[in-house]
């Protein structure tokens, strides 16, 4: 792990994806850890933070950890850090690296930290628009968490794959990741990340999604929308900015 385990539960937009839902054959996951900071701490928890990251190079960790800054939102001050494209069979066989990680992780966090949880995703590849050129993680990512009503996750998925697939005809700017929670909370969720190099291209595209959905699918579209964002519970949106300086980046063997 990338972190020490508490107890409690800090972001109550972490939640069990619903087990109805369509996946692809073989599952990706991320793991991914939300750092609570206690006020004033910042500084203390990048210090350790950088001082836990050179302690997986020094064990030669094979996973790759990312660490985002929430930048907006209630999070504000908080971190995220996670490691993708991960099968479940790479997490077995940690025990003796847990070992040594947990403690250094309490050693060097532990003093700053108000709290931390803990959930693996799946990655929706049938529903994304990965950029194949990203070798790292955008300067700013726009993260948004969907509770979706049980009942409504087909009505959710269909739309999202509807969308995908009139952006990809459009040439649609940017690129997006959807992930949904596999376990680590209440549920259905879903997470979507889209990368942002500048402030600059947080700017709206010309057409509205309505528009787009109109253009392709004429009535139906505009039909599989209204569904999709019946099925929505809540959404909750944040930018967090990657910290290359407090990310660690496993080097091929």
């Amino acid at each position: 792990m990338c972190t020490r385990w508490l107890p409690i539960k800090v972001l109550a937009y972490i939640a069990l994806a619903s087990p109805a839902a369509a996946h692809p054959a073989a599952d990706e996951v991320a793991e991914l850890y939300f750092n609570t900071i206690k006020p004033g701490m910042g500084y203390v928890y990048e210090l350790g933070r950088k001082n836990h990251m050179a302690f997986h190079a020094l064990q030669h960790d094979t996973m790759t950890w990312f660490t985002w800054e929430v930048v907006t939102g209630e999070g504000v001050g908080n971190y995220i850090i996670g490691t993708f494209g991960h099968s479940w069979k790479d997490f077995d066989g940690r025990e003796a690296f847990d070992a040594v990680d947990g403690p250094d992780a309490d050693a060097n966090m532990g003093p700053s930290e108000a709290g931390s949880q803990q959930a693996f995703y799946l990655y929706r590849r049938d529903l994304s628009r990965r950029d194949p050129r990203a070798q790292a993680p955008s300067k700013f990512t726009v993260l948004t968490i969907y509770r979706i009503a049980p009942e409504g996750v087909n009505d959710f998925s269909s739309g999202v794959a509807k969308i995908k697939m009139a952006q990809d005809r459009a040439n649609w700017p940017g690129h997006s990741d959807w992930y949904e929670l596999a376990n680590g909370g209440d549920g259905p969720t879903f997470l979507l990340r889209e990368s942002r190099a500048s402030w600059a291209e947080f700017q709206s595209p010309d057409k509205s999604l309505d528009e787009l959905m109109r253009e392709n699918y004429g009535r139906d579209g505009i039909t599989a929308l209204s569904a999709m964002r019946r099925a929505i519970r809540s959404t909750y949106s944040e930018v967090i900015k990657y910290r290359p300086d407090l990310s660690y980046v496993a080097q091929p063997h």
